[in-house]
This record gives C-alpha cells, sequence and structure tokens, in this order.
C-alpha cells in the first residue's frame, strides 16, 4: 500500500533533518517540478505555442554545442541563447516565461523544506541548472520557499553536482565539514552518490512521476504508448502532481471518498479538455461562433470551453432532451413514430397537452390502464390540435433556445458567405433530437445548424 510507504519516507526524511544541522535541496524534480513527463518537452510546447516550427530541435542543437565549445562544467542562458539559429533569438525570454508559469512547487518536498526552516536548520539549495539564478529566485519566491541562507547554481558557480564539484564549493565557501549536511535530492547519481563521495549524508526522493508510474499502472502504459506526444506529457506531468497530493493504495481504489474527484480529475478532465481543445479548432475552420451546449452533458463542456476560449464564441446552454424533441416535432406522419416512441411516449404527450386547451382537459382519457392502440387512436383523432398547441410551444421554445442570443452575427468564415450557422453540442446520439429540433426552428431564419458530438470507446489491449 503505498500509504504506508509513503508514511515511511516521510519518517526517514524527517528523522534525517532532525540529525543535522544543515540541511541541502536540490530544486528541479525535488523542490519544484514541471507539469511534463520530460523535461524538454518545455520546448516542444513553447515550439506549438508560439508556432516557430523547428524551435525545439534548435534549442536542444544550441544547448549541445554551447556545451561542446565550452571547458567549464557548465554553461549558462545566455551562451545557449548565443549560439541559436537567429529566426528563434525571440525565443529568450518567452522560454523563461514558460518556466515561471509552470513551475509549481512539489508538496512533499515543501513540508520538509518548511519543517528544515522552523526548526531553526541552517537551509542551503543546490542545483545543477543552465537558468540565471535571478530566474530560480522568483521561481523559489513565488512557490513559497523562503528562509533558505544560500543558493548555489552551477551556471553561476561553474561546477556541477554531477562532478561532486558543486558540493566541494559550497562545503568551502561555507567553511564546513560534509559530515554536517544532509543533502536531499532526486538523482540517484548526483544527488546520492556525488553527495557521499564528498562524505555528505544524502536522501535519495523519488521523482514524482515515478511515484506516479508506481501507484498507477495505467500511467505507465499510457506513457509507453504515447512517448512522443507533448499532450500525453503534459496529462502524465499533471497527474503526477495530483498524485502526490491525494497518496493512494495502487490504482483508484474505489473506497476513497474522494473517488469521484479523483476519476474526474485522472480520466474526465483529459478528455474533456482534449475535446473541447479540437472543439475550438473545428468551430473556428468551420466560421461558427455561436454554440449550444445541450443539458446534460453539456455543462461540464461549456464550462471548460468557455474558460478556454473567453469571450471568442457566443455560448448557450440549453435544455433539449429527447422528449423535448418528442413534444415538438411530433412526427406522426412517419409510419414508426408511435412504435418508435411506444406507449410511455404517447402518454407524456396526452399528458403534457392536457392542461393547454379546454377539450383535452375534459376529454383527454386517463392515463393509468390506457392501451396503446386507445392512446394511439385519441391522438389520431385530435392530431390537428396537437400539432396547433405543439406549434405554439415551438416558438416559446424557439425564443427560449435560438432567438434571444444566437443568430445575430454573420458567419466569420474565410468565405464570408454571409450565411448564419450555430452549433449544437452533446454526447453520442442515436437520432440527433436535439439538432433535428433546432433545425426546424432555425429554418424560418435561414440559419444552419451544425451537430459535433462526442463518445469515449474503449480500445483494444487493455485499460
Amino acid at each position: 500500500m503505498r500509504s504506508s510507504t509513503v508514511k515511511e519516507a516521510q519518517n526517514r526524511i524527517i528523522n534525517a533533518i532532525n540529525k543535522h544541522d544543515l540541511i541541502s535541496f536540490d530544486i528541479f524534480d525535488t523542490l519544484l517540478v514541471r507539469p511534463y513527463n520530460n523535461p524538454g518537452d518545455l520546448f516542444v510546447h513553447l515550439e506549438k505555442i508560439h508556432q516557430m516550427n523547428g524551435f525545439a530541435a534548435a534549442r536542444c542543437n544550441a544547448e549541445w554545442q554551447a556545451r561542446k565549445k565550452t571547458k567549464r562544467e557548465e554553461i549558462t542562458y545566455d551562451e545557449i541563447y548565443d549560439r541559436i539559429d537567429a529566426p528563434f533569438e525571440c525565443m529568450y525570454e518567452r522560454e523563461i516565461e514558460l518556466e515561471k508559469l509552470t513551475l509549481r512547487a512539489n508538496p512533499d518536498m515543501q513540508k520538509y523544506f518548511q519543517y528544515a526552516v522552523e526548526q531553526k536548520k541552517k537551509v542551503i539549495i543546490i542545483s545543477d541548472m543552465y537558468l540565471p539564478k535571478y530566474v530560480i529566485e522568483d521561481v523559489l519566491i513565488s512557490n513559497n520557499y523562503y528562509g533558505y541562507d544560500k543558493i548555489y547554481l552551477s551556471s553561476d558557480c561553474f561546477f556541477t553536482k554531477h562532478t561532486g564539484n558543486l558540493f566541494l564549493f559550497a562545503l568551502n565557501d561555507m567553511g564546513i565539514h560534509g559530515q554536517d549536511v544532509l543533502h536531499i535530492g532526486d538523482n540517484y547519481y548526483s544527488d546520492l552518490l556525488m553527495a557521499k563521495k564528498n562524505g555528505i549524508h544524502a536522501c535519495h526522493y523519488t521523482k514524482i512521476k515515478n511515484q506516479l508510474f508506481h501507484d498507477m499502472k495505467n500511467a505507465k502504459r499510457y506513457r509507453v504508448k504515447n512517448a512522443k506526444s507533448l499532450g500525453a506529457s503534459i496529462i502524465l506531468g499533471t497527474l503526477a502532481l495530483w498524485n502526490i497530493k491525494h497518496p493512494r493504495p495502487a490504482g483508484i481504489d474505489t473506497g476513497r471518498p474522494d473517488y469521484f474527484e479523483d476519476f474526474g480529475y485522472v480520466y474526465g478532465g483529459p478528455v474533456v479538455l482534449a475535446y473541447m481543445e479540437w472543439l475550438k479548432n473545428k468551430l473556428k475552420n468551420d466560421g461558427i461562433t455561436d454554440v449550444l451546449f445541450v443539458a446534460r452533458d453539456g455543462y461540464i463542456l461549456k464550462e471548460v470551453f468557455d474558460l478556454m476560449t473567453g469571450n471568442s464564441f457566443n455560448t448557450l446552454y440549453i435544455y433539449a432532451p429527447r422528449i423535448v424533441s418528442m413534444l415538438f416535432l411530433m412526427d406522426c406522419d412517419n409510419d414508426d413514430f408511435f412504435e418508435s416512441i411506444g406507449l410511455s411516449g404517447i402518454k407524456k404527450i396526452l399528458c403534457f397537452y392536457k392542461n393547454k386547451d379546454p377539450l383535452l382537459r375534459s376529454a383527454t382519457p386517463p392515463l393509468d390502464g390506457l392501451s396503446f392502440c386507445a392512446a394511439k387512436e385519441f391522438f389520431q383523432k385530435n392530431i390537428a390540435l396537437y400539432k396547433q398547441l405543439a406549434q405554439a410551444e415551438k416558438d416559446v421554445y424557439y425564443k427560449y433556445a435560438v432567438s434571444g442570443m444566437l443568430g445575430k452575427k454573420n458567419c466569420r468564415c474565410k468565405k464570408n458567405c454571409g450565411s448564419k450557422k450555430i452549433a449544437v453540442i452533446d454526447s453520442i446520439t442515436a437520432k440527433c433530437s436535439a439538432q433535428k429540433l433546432l433545425q426546424e426552428l432555425s429554418a424560418r431564419d435561414e440559419i444552419g445548424v451544425q451537430g459535433y458530438y462526442w463518445s469515449v470507446l474503449r480500445m483494444g489491449g487493455g485499460g
């Protein structure tokens, strides 16, 4: 059970902190974490955000060239961008901005860090990193890391933990012996072996993504199947942070009181986000800005869509279940109409319209015990009246669902066709009843209705 394993690790680190006067912390994948499965995906993300094709490869190559040419143990951020291709020089500040935006405090380490500070331990930070010192300090402050005494960066001192020389530099700078220091970090070689080589006591911390893969076997399989996907990398990175905040036994335990919140975060969130990202791009390509989200499946979809798009689209959440279509459209000229709605459907129509007309109020037969044939016969006998009442109801519904906000704007597609279009968003459907209802209502104003439907399918090969 992971909960007991977590408790043991916590006790081990707390006990080690209690035994030392000076506590040293690594930064990346220890104090701070990125929402990516692979750190280099930050460059891929930048490339996509700013539509700078080729940036990720050029950025990696520039860093490789800088390391190849230097005679020091570490390079600087400026040296990397001194060697990057000219079209990508503009990414200098953008990369720093994304680092600041995405770096988050590791809640595990933040507890240990705060504990060490509260226990009046001398706290230092040691990290191999090319980013400028002021950037690291800003990120630490924004993530509530206060009270440390000094910070030693390889890009500032030009020594690395990987060689062990950064540890030696810090010890000499502070005038202390390694045996007085406890170092905590995630890299087995740099943070554990090299620390011990310099006489420093060390605690190895398991990366949060590795903890995720240990706890959730599905996540590990997902990583293997989507090794080159930026979206998968971000999902796994974000999920790893969630996993740390919500310790669980291996897999998702249905006995947990927060099971549905957990399920929504692990599965629902990524699925909905991906669907809304696709929908946003699809609607732009189709030149549609007026969007109807059909209850109830559309509620969360609309909330996410509005957050993602701001005021770019005109959206509305509407009530349009199949029964509404049945009550208002009354496609009774179709031979299959009565068989498709059955006795219960006919009864719903009789009940809905009974009090909307004096004749029906007195003549509608009792519904209890009413047979299919009797219900159908009464309906067909009064079909003209039912259609008249249905038309009045459709006029009311039209004002609610369409004319109140939609159809005001001309099509914004590149062709500038001048037509009006609305989108209907719903889950997978067999009869598209909501779309058909809105198509009939909108035809009077020559408004086109386009349906977009979604379904989550189980693929072969396991969960």
